[in-house]
């Protein structure tokens, strides 16, 4: 699976760990059910800070989990109209290895 920011960068999932693509699904189905971009920021962080440091300690903003986190808190913000931006849906930013939305 590969996801794409909202500038067009695309990142592969597939070197996610399991735990990772475990919090991966929860931002999934978070995106549809949190009330605002606070709401999703909080309910991963530690998550998010705990699992990128474990596997790029000095990098670990730089890790696709972080990444791809970072990039939906906005895309939730503009969803639920807290922020300015383009609307993107999931299948925007996500797409499998075939090239096709998910």
């Amino acid at each position: 699976m590969i996801y794409r920011t909202r500038e067009g960068i695309e990142y592969d999932l597939s070197v996610l760990n399991p735990e990772e693509r475990y919090v991966l699904e929860g931002f999934k189905e978070a995106f549809l059910e949190v009330q605002s971009w606070i709401s999703f920021h909080n309910r991963f962080a530690l998550a998010v800070e705990g699992l990128s440091k474990k596997a790029r300690s000095e990098k670990w903003q730089e890790h696709p989990l972080y990444i791809v986190w970072s990039d939906m808190i906005g895309a939730v913000g503009i969803r639920k109209g807290e922020m300015r931006g383009e609307r993107r849906e999931l299948s925007d930013l996500f797409i499998n290895s075939k090239r096709t939305r998910t």
